[in-house]
């Protein structure tokens, strides 16, 4: 049985579309400036047809038993779902798939459609001691939905994937109270569309939202693209349902409660490890519409101070997205024009009209140093022309200048792209992927500039700059969320001693400055090594205690979250 929606084997998203390079005349040439790309760089993905996976290795009275509640449809063994099922989707994983390294493949893969169901498989797994690894859409970049190989204590006798996309239904609204209670496995798009025929919006849109999953995303804490104004993935969830080893746990519904520690607080960003996410009530609003602008600033510094003094004086915006130099330049490289057929007619173009060239009316702006900035106001907010007015004048007062709604439109379109560029880009020998975190706003800048440092020192031996751009994406009154991008062109066969090198420098950097180890990627294991230093031997003993107690055979997504 396939997935509802499936990504590509080696790759980003719908396995029918790729970046469309030969209609954005400026982005090679942006490559090749960067980070050294020329047309001979290019490698084609190896074939499906290549691939060899180590045989599944099947615990017969596990499978007979789930034989007895599941149909046909809703067990899986062949190796083209097995495939799809082995990682996620960071650099580490894509890497290897590409090189056809296939590490454990999960032995099983599971389609419950319901609680009870889940219930069922967690029962039968506890009796022959078989893991289990949720999976929503696969998305995860940190490791978080692969099988851990056998011989780190993990007593398990084969593993066996729950891909929770058939739990995919808004179970009820209540429209007096604003909320929804919704299947775990709902991707965001499904989400959207049955709350918005009803006239309400969850509003939480991460850069994964086409293919990822509610229960993916309070697994791992996940941010949205709104949650200035609606917050994290954790301060709209209402009431939670998860199986544990241990039996079920359903949180109170009620706003609020001080009744000892918050259980939804114990469940969210649990990654697995505790159990199966099966529903949740989530606070729902109604439907609303925004309207983007693009504002240039004269530097990172500036619309940082813009942020800070918009957010500290209780301006609302949906969206505030700052940035750095090196995206910015990115982000007008990806402009679309028609398209063109060879490298030879993007060369010619690309001398013609620089991706920049049109700020040159802008005299007095150093074009080298500006930093976009995208804001999304809610056009019901009360008062919206005000409100605007008073954004834009804190804006100004930095110095930012408002580009209008076509650079903000041009944006919310292409918001979702970004990672099929990250594959285009591997396909020339390109490291590249993301950490982020968030600090104290007196540790933005400082932390920023550190980072920026050590990379360039990093990459002072190469033959061309490399590229390591930022956005401070989300804002609280006490600080910032940073999001790093960092890419080199690389040696074959050196793809993840450049990803470990580099991605260890700026989490190095990052805790310095006492930032969050994730802000809303989470930990799996790519983050393991930092996680003790960064939380304590304390609280890694009371993660232990809560692991023990409600999965004692270890049998809940191993090797996650929790350093041996």
């Amino acid at each position: 049985m396939k997935t509802i929606k499936a990504m590509k084997w080696n790759g980003w998203g719908d396995p029918d579309k790729e970046y469309q390079v030969f209609s954005k005349p400026a982005l090679f040439p942006f490559l090749m400036k960067y980070l050294g790309v020329s047309q001979k760089d290019y490698t084609a993905r190896k074939s499906k047809n290549e691939v060899v996976l180590p045989k599944a290795n099947i615990n017969l009275p596990f499978m007979n038993a789930v034989q007895e509640f599941l149909s046909q449809e809703q067990i899986a063994t062949d190796d083209e779902t097995r495939l799809v099922h082995l990682y996620g989707k960071s650099y580490r994983d894509l890497i290897r798939l590409r090189n056809l390294q296939f590490g454990t493949p999960p032995d099983a893969v599971l389609y419950p459609k319901s609680h009870q169901e889940v219930e069922k498989i967690v029962a039968a797994a506890i009796l022959n001691s078989v893991a289990l690894i949720p999976f929503g859409g696969g998305t995860n970049i940190v490791g978080g939905v692969e099988v851990m190989k056998k011989g780190n204590g993990t007593p398990y006798t084969m593993a066996a994937t729950l891909n929770m996309q058939q739990m995919n239904q808004i179970l009820s609204i209540d429209a007096s109270s604003l909320t929804a209670r919704i299947q775990a496995g709902m991707l965001g798009p499904d989400i959207e569309t049955a709350l918005n025929a009803k006239g309400f919006s969850l509003g939480h849109f991460p850069d994964s939202f086409e293919f990822s999953t509610l229960g993916g995303w309070l697994a791992t804490r996940s941010a949205g693209m709104q949650s200035d104004t609606y917050g994290k993935i954790e301060d709209m969830a209402i009431s939670i349902k998860i199986v544990t080893p241990k039996g079920t746990i359903e949180t109170p519904l009620v706003p609020k409660g001080s009744t000892g520690p918050d259980f939804n607080h114990m469940i969210i960003g649990s990654e697995g490890v505790l159990g199966v996410i099966t529903e949740a009530v989530m606070q729902i609003h109604k439907l609303t519409k925004e309207e983007y602008l693009g504002i240039l600033f004269p530097s990172f510094t500036s619309g940082v101070a813009a942020i800070q003094q918009c957010v500290q004086n209780n301006l609302t915006l949906t969206t505030m997205r700052l940035s750095n130099q090196s995206e910015t330049a990115l982000g007008f490289a990806l402009r679309s024009s028609p398209p063109l057929k060879t490298y030879k007619d993007i060369m010619h173009q690309f001398k013609q009209k620089i991706a920049l060239g049109f700020l040159k009316k802008f005299k007095g702006l150093d074009i080298e140093s500006t930093c976009l900035m995208i804001i999304g106001i809610d056009q019901s907010t009360p008062d919206f022309s005000n409100t605007k007015a008073q954004i834009l004048k804190i804006l100004k007062s930095h110095g930012g200048i408002n580009l209008g709604s076509g650079i903000g439109q041009h944006w919310y379109k292409g918001k979702y792209d970004y990672p099929y560029i990250r594959d285009f880009c591997m396909d020339y020998s390109i490291t590249v992927d993301v950490t982020e975190t968030s600090t104290l706003w007196s540790n933005v800048m400082p932390m920023y500039e550190a980072v920026k440092e050590r990379m360039e020192k990093a990459l002072a031996n190469e033959s061309h700059p490399g590229y390591l751009g930022c956005h401070l994406s989300h804002s609280y009154q006490s600080g910032a969320c940073l999001y790093f991008t960092f890419g080199k062109k690389t040696a074959a066969g050196n793809e993840l001693n450049d990803y470990h090198r580099l991605k260890g420098i700026i989490v190095d950097e990052i805790l310095k400055w006492k930032g969050a180890l994730s802000h809303h990627h989470a930990i799996g294991y790519e983050h393991l090594p930092w996680y003790r230093d960064y939380v304590g031997d304390t609280s890694v003993e009371a993660l232990k205690g809560l692991k023990s107690a409600l999965d004692p055979l270890g049998i809940c997504n191993p090797g996650k979250l929790i350093p041996q």
